[in-house]
């Protein structure tokens, strides 16, 4: 949150020496309500520590600008040298759970943007379930079918189910990090996956953005799913399709039986490029592909996000 506020601070033009206009906090306590601006009075917004820090060695580029929302923030991380060595599922973990279970569960908003239910066949064609199905194909050898979709109508209702167990998965929320600061959600804590969708500002909606969210307490499959979503950008920054889902990387981070994860992902749901144009042939609320929905990518373009942050500044819970 503090490093959120300090590109807030840059985005709104508050400085070292003005930092007293920026907003208080009550999510911390009222010890804590002026935490940002003690923050930004203390080192400045996000511009001024890379002026002083960094700008003489390694002069700003776009990558470390703020981004306005007109250029893409879809971002494929490098996967780095060694996806060989690692354990098989945790015992007791959610990952085995499901596996026994033999079904993902995966909780959707019932007002998301992203909608298209077919009750009859329990498969949601839009994007968010799309990604719920891209996490039961990692999972089980392709079988993008072996899901559970739950709607439920208010956010706080899919946060609870994922704290009581009743699903494995939330999607289609939004990043908001004051979620986890309320009574009953300090004691768990939630992880998010990269945003896989970004409202444009002159749609309708409730959420900013988009990702899949998972409780902390199991961090194995809390990284599971976020590189499931990940591999999707990857996929389609190296030209992977359905049709060539062989390239995509071997992985044995999570033991043997996946190895083929991305590929099996790949393959049962396309990249993410074809995730958002069927989305956008199936749902008439889906938006035209554009500002930050599009991938950055060499020249790397603006990718720090402010719009994060809001919910903190002025709590809606």
């Amino acid at each position: 949150s503090v490093v959120q506020a300090l590109l807030v601070a840059e985005e709104r033009n508050i400085t070292q020496s003005t930092a007293d206009a920026f907003p208080d906090t009550s999510f911390f306590g009222d010890r804590h309500k002026g935490m940002f601006r003690n923050a930004i009075a203390a080192v400045g917004n996000y511009g001024e520590i890379y002026a002083r820090h960094v700008e003489q060695a390694i002069p700003r580029q776009p990558i470390n600008v703020l981004n306005t929302g007109d250029s893409g923030l879809i971002f494929a991380h490098p996967y780095g040298k060694n996806l060989n060595d690692g354990p098989g599922p945790v015992e007791g973990g959610v990952i085995e759970r499901i596996l026994a279970r033999e079904q993902l569960v995966c909780g959707v908003s019932a007002e998301s943007l992203l909608g298209g239910f077919e009750a009859a066949d329990n498969m949601r064609i839009g994007m968010d379930v799309g990604f719920c199905r891209a996490v039961a194909a990692a999972l089980f050898e392709g079988a993008s079918e072996n899901v559970i979709i739950k709607e439920f109508t208010l956010e706080n209702d899919g946060f609870n189910a994922l704290i009581d167990g009743e699903i494995d998965v939330w999607s289609g929320t939004g990043i908001t990090f004051g979620i986890n600061l309320t009574e009953r959600r300090k004691e768990h804590g939630f992880s998010y996956s990269q945003p896989y969708f970004f409202k444009p500002a002159e749609v309708k909606g409730r959420s900013e953005m988009h990702a899949l969210v998972t409780l902390e307490d199991d961090p194995q499959f809390t990284a599971f799913v976020y590189w499931v979503v990940a591999a999707f950008f990857y996929a389609e920054e190296e030209e992977i399709t359905k049709e060539n889902a062989n390239d995509m990387p071997k992985v044995g981070l999570f033991g043997r039986e996946f190895t083929y994860m991305f590929r099996d992902a790949i393959l049962a749901m396309g990249n993410y490029g074809e995730i958002y144009d069927q989305s956008k042939e199936n749902i008439e609320t889906m938006p035209p592909r554009g500002g930050r929905n599009m991938l950055n990518n060499d020249p790397y373009e603006p990718q720090h996000n402010p719009a994060l942050f809001p919910n903190i500044i002025t709590p809606n819970l």
